[in-house]
């Protein structure tokens, strides 16, 4: 593959890293296309005959039964650390292409319920490996913008659904689904594993190769320290086992920040940060807008692409990360509290004004709510822990979702429009009152730092003790501090292991 190694040794370092961005980051569209793919099902008729049209009870329940079996995620955490977490992230993307392609021409409920089932394990999971494995393979000069980017793509699949909904018949809209996960399947065949894993297998070579594809070569290559940083991490920090971490969890400095991370999501999910893009056409047709509702749909998704992308590539790191979230928060509640207000009076303000104000919710989502929740999963999870800890994130986030998007259409029966803003509005402040109080700027800080914010005074001069011994480490002056999480002190007796057994 001439082309292949003339790209390899003629594309800079900084730039092959927002392309390997672009690819892995390219698996949200495919999350993002399972999430908005409700949005093709008004008319939906399945087959001729009696019961081929779909009930709402049946728009419901295929709206929402992808999120529950996303539950089990925490049971597949030690695939990733079997296979390779790019490897299962990978084969995840084949069965999201057949599971699209059965459900374009199935003839029956059964079978579309049954490809929902298997798209939500499927995407719950990738979208589970996605932060860690970003942060695993990009520098930590880009990991904050990296975690962005997925906010973005999630955007664009968005953009990509409604689109295809607005133009499409239903079948022909499913089938072409298929099209990001085809895509982005074939260019991670370029991407290498993660560096971190293949140097927990013992594997430095492929490590090496890995880091020089991911970083460059050349004179001013970093490589080798990059591997020095590693291997000096994984040294000073013991690898768990799936049942280690879950002893783990119990831990107050890694049970902390789990548990904010897990509260701002489950809030937010409550709130309705999902049903509002899931039932998005469904929604637009209850204000009357006099427009296509697909096509607003569309500008819904292109505003919160054009805001996500703002917050990302020019605020975040400028601005720091609580600077972008609080204010997102306040807007995003002061959107939903505007349009409680203009449905209470429907014969006074016109149907353009709600289409205003959700376009208002986009742009303020996009801003922060729907980006930083990542970014938090992505920098304060503990490393020790973080495999185990973002599959519990994920599986309670998606209850969560599932709860959401399966009691919004008889929520908005019994309250009513303007109820249901006004409880999606209260969910908004307290996680904004949660987020002031609790969640502390992460902006320029090391991954020790962060672990040092929820640790207690003893375990943070161990924190800062270890990362001296590892900087002189052989006396060479590495910085580790990204690279290395000590681990917390056990209360119980330590799990028993062969005399050579490498813990995982």
């Amino acid at each position: 593959m001439m082309w292949w190694n003339a790209w390899h040794d003629r594309v800079p370092g900084r730039i092959r890293q927002y392309l390997f961005i672009l690819v892995l980051t390219g698996t949200a569209q495919s999350v993002a296309v399972v999430m908005a793919w409700p949005s093709v099902l008004p008319g939906v008729h399945i087959y001729n005959g009696p019961g081929g049209d779909l009930t709402q009870t049946d728009i419901r329940w295929l709206s929402s039964l992808f999120s529950l079996p996303t539950v089990l995620l925490p049971l597949l955490t030690s695939l990733g650390e079997s296979l390779g977490p790019k490897r299962l992230l990978s084969g995840t993307l084949p069965v999201l292409v057949v599971t699209w392609l059965v459900m374009a021409v199935a003839q029956s409920k059964a079978l579309l319920v049954t490809a929902r089932v298997l798209q939500g394990i499927t995407s719950g999971l990738a979208l589970s490996l996605l932060p860690s494995l970003l942060s695993e393979v990009v520098s930590p000069e880009v990991r904050g913008r990296a975690l962005l980017v997925v906010q973005c793509q999630l955007s664009l699949g968005l953009v990509l659904m409604y689109t295809a909904a607005a133009l499409l018949p239903w079948r022909w809209a499913t089938a072409l689904c298929t099209i990001p996960a085809v895509v982005v399947f074939g260019l991670l065949f370029f991407l290498p594993e993660s560096p971190y894993w293949l140097v927990k297998k013992g594997k430095d070579e492929e490590a090496r190769a890995a880091l020089s594809t991911l970083r460059g070569g050349g004179p001013e290559s970093r490589v080798e320290e990059e591997l020095k940083k590693i291997r000096s991490g994984l040294t000073a920090q013991p690898s768990y086992t799936a049942m280690d971490q879950l002893y783990q969890l119990s831990v107050s400095s890694n049970a902390k920040p789990l548990a904010l991370v897990v509260a701002v999501w489950i809030l937010l999910t409550l709130g309705g940060q999902f049903v509002v893009f899931v039932y998005a056409v469904f929604l637009l047709q209850d204000l009357g807008l006099g427009v296509s509702p697909w096509w607003c749909a569309v500008g819904l998704a292109l505003v919160r692409l054009g805001s996500a992308a703002l917050a990302g590539l020019l605020l975040i790191d400028r601005w720091g990360r609580r600077a972008v979230f609080l204010p997102s928060l306040v807007a995003s509640a002061s959107a939903f509290a505007a349009l409680a207000w203009s449905l209470s009076f429907p014969t006074t303000a016109p149907a353009w004004v709600h289409g205003l104000l959700l376009l208002f919710f986009a742009a303020a989502y996009g801003f922060g709510v729907g980006s930083l929740p990542v970014v938090m999963m992505g920098e304060l999870l503990p490393t020790a822990v973080r495999p185990l800890a973002s599959s519990v994130c994920i599986a309670v986030l998606t209850l969560a979702r599932f709860l959401s998007t399966l009691t919004f259409p008889a929520m908005s029966q019994a309250l009513g429009e303007r109820g249901t803003f006004l409880v999606m509005t209260a969910f908004f402040v307290v996680t904004a009152i949660l987020v002031g109080l609790g969640v502390p700027e992460t902006r320029d800080m090391t991954l020790v730092e962060l672990q040092e914010l929820f640790a207690s005074s003893g375990s943070r001069e161990a924190y800062r003790q270890i990362s001296s011994q590892i900087k002189h480490h052989n006396h060479d002056p590495i910085d580790i501090s990204d690279d290395v999480t000590p681990p917390p002190r056990r209360k119980g007796p330590p799990p028993t292991s062969g005399k050579n057994k490498t813990r995982m």
